[in-house]
This record gives C-alpha cells, sequence and structure tokens, in this order.
C-alpha cells in the first residue's frame, strides 16, 4: 500500500519537476535594456529616409555613423559620438518616409536569445477621421541598447510589429 502510494506522489511531481527544468534547458531570452536617445517624427536637418519601407540601423562603432547622415538631428550625432561602444551599441529603427504627419515608432522592447536580437516595434498611424498635417515626414526612434553579456560577434536582428517580421538583417557587434 505504501509503495503504491509513493508512485502516485512520484507520478504527481514528476510533470511539474520537468516543467520547471526543460525550459531551463532551453535557449534562454534576455531582455535587453535600452535608452531612448531620440524619437522623432522627422529630423530637423531636412532630410528623410528616403525609402517608405521601414527600415533599421545598427551603429556598432563610431566609424558606422555615417549610416545615419542626417537622418538624425545633430544632438543624437552628439550623444552617439561619445558613446562607450565597448558596452553599448545603437539603433535606429524608420517607420519609412509619409507624405502626412501623425505617424510614430515606439520601440517597446529589446530581447537578445542565441545569436538573434528581436526589436519589438509599434508604428503608429493616424486614423482616418483626424485631420493630418501635410508636410512629408519619416519617424524614426533611436535608441542605445546596452549589449548582451553573452555575445556572438554576428548578431541576426528581426524587427517585429504585432508579432509579424518587418524586416531581418545581419549585423557584427564587437
Amino acid at each position: 500500500m505504501k509503495k503504491t502510494n509513493l508512485s502516485i506522489v512520484l507520478a504527481a511531481l514528476l510533470p511539474a519537476a520537468l516543467g520547471a527544468i526543460l525550459p531551463a534547458c532551453g535557449p534562454r531570452q534576455t531582455e535587453l535594456t535600452f535608452t531612448t536617445i531620440e524619437q522623432e517624427d522627422a529630423s530637423r536637418t531636412g532630410k528623410y529616409h528616403e525609402s517608405r519601407e521601414p527600415a533599421m540601423i545598427i551603429i556598432a562603432t563610431p566609424q558606422e555613423l555615417t549610416q545615419l547622415d542626417d537622418l538624425v538631428n545633430p544632438e543624437a550625432l552628439e550623444h552617439l559620438m561619445e558613446m562607450d561602444y565597448g558596452r553599448y551599441f545603437a539603433l535606429a529603427v524608420f517607420q519609412g518616409r509619409k507624405d502626412t504627419g501623425g505617424y510614430g515608432v515606439d520601440i517597446e522592447r529589446i530581447i537578445s536569445q542565441d545569436n538573434q536580437i528581436t526589436v519589438e516595434v509599434n508604428f503608429q498611424e493616424p486614423l482616418p477621421e483626424f485631420e493630418r498635417t501635410l508636410v512629408v515626414t519619416s519617424p524614426y526612434h533611436l535608441v542605445e541598447v546596452e549589449k548582451p553579456a553573452a555575445l556572438e560577434n554576428r548578431q541576426s536582428f528581426v524587427l517585429r510589429e504585432n508579432g509579424n517580421t518587418v524586416i531581418t538583417i545581419e549585423a557584427i557587434l564587437r
């Protein structure tokens, strides 16, 4: 009788123990800490991201700042020039060129798992019944991201909105 009770207890505890152990054996996700450098609907430089499609730019060294040529404001570029690239990298998400105002970009989460960094973003669009400014915009969100502790050189960056992959690019984080 005691043997049967022990079997029942073990059978009941086994799924709970496996449920606690197995997730620890799989790949771990780490939420990366980030700070907004700039979030605008257009830079004051008069230049816009030319594509109408979303884009993502990764800046891992000061030499890569040329990728942002006049796409962000001078204050943001100054911040990027002084950033500690040993501990951080910068990431800019552009919604694409828009013919009116009312659009925006909001980076919500950045997750690292294995050699992939997933950027979860929300693209805001103006509601049809609201009046929009008739000015060309190029909404973007520029952030400083703390590098993951376990960092492989080549990373795959995936931009996702509402669970859908928008862009995938490769970048080297030194």
